[in-house]
């Protein structure tokens, strides 16, 4: 997948519709400049529920994912998906959830370390902030679900 492609995708990521477009545009920069392009095979675990390293987040460009949760039914969802924004609601926690690609992906890793020094040097605090409470809220939905 091409540079191009994966700006435009990432402009049109559902999770961020509720944010300006111009805010979205440099978002895609920030999401393309702190992330790694990964090509994932099927069967490949992303993570697994209880382990640390909930620095790490994904966006899954392509493909299906399979989401695993202690007492809740099994959740197959189609790209786009955001992982590991939980970190962002509770920077302690360990994976709440065990996520395995069904088929192959195509997915942008990042830390969300640098993820966040890149929002806050790249837009106004009060963007930066509606960013934030836009995963926030994607997070909550998750935790619902």
């Amino acid at each position: 997948m091409d540079s191009e492609s994966i700006r435009k995708q990432l402009v049109d990521l559902p999770f961020f519709h509720s944010l300006d477009v111009g805010v979205r545009n440099v978002l895609a920069q920030v999401i393309q400049s702190v992330s790694k392009f990964d090509s994932v095979p099927a069967g490949t675990v992303l993570f697994k529920k209880g382990s640390q390293g909930a620095d790490v987040g994904c966006i899954v460009l392509s493909g299906e994912i399979r989401i695993q949760k202690p007492e809740a039914p099994e959740i197959i969802t189609s790209a786009p998906e955001l992982l590991g924004e939980m970190k962002q609601v509770n920077p302690d926690a360990q994976r709440t959830a065990t996520v395995d690609a069904q088929t192959d992906l195509e997915i942008l890793k990042f830390k969300w370390d640098a993820f966040n020094t890149g929002i806050q040097n790249a837009l106004s605090e009060s963007d930066a902030q509606a960013v934030k409470q836009a995963i926030h809220d994607y997070a909550w939905q998750h935790i619902s679900e």
